[in-house]
């Protein structure tokens, strides 16, 4: 569900803009966005929402998972992958290659976060045990 802070509310129909690839143009009905404001009731309103990814990554050689969330899911695990760049970062840490698992697209950045968040968890991680290959 949009909250009032992804949405602009517009009279009547908006046009649609050319809008970069991250982001998503989606018109809805909205109802009853705030108390007390019948106003608002069945108007149109044009939604941004930007496509974020929680993605988690395994290297067989080592038997580790790293969890995180990101916009570009392929050029985020290549730089996992080239650890000349990534001194320091965790992956970096582990010789072998990292390989996608799993993947889960969200509306935003901050649903990417409290996906990823619990993801972490011990039960999501019992949940992504069922995707490291065997």
């Amino acid at each position: 569900m949009l909250s009032l802070l992804d949405c602009l509310i517009i009279p009547g129909r908006p046009t649609r803009v050319a809008i970069g690839p991250q982001r998503k143009l989606v018109y809805q009905k909205v109802y009853n966005i705030f108390p007390g404001s019948p106003s608002a009731d069945g108007q149109l309103a044009e939604c941004y929402t930007t496509n974020m990814f929680v993605y988690a990554i395994y290297n067989r050689e080592n038997n580790k998972v790293y969890i995180g969330q990101t916009s570009d899911i392929s050029r985020r695990l290549s730089e996992h992958n080239e650890k000349e760049l990534n001194r320091g970062h965790f992956t970096a840490k582990f010789s072998g290659q990292w390989e996608l698992i799993y993947s889960e697209e969200t509306r935003n950045r901050s649903a990417a976060i409290a996906r990823e968040k619990q993801l972490k968890s011990s039960r999501g991680r019992a949940f992504l045990k069922q995707y490291i290959p065997g």
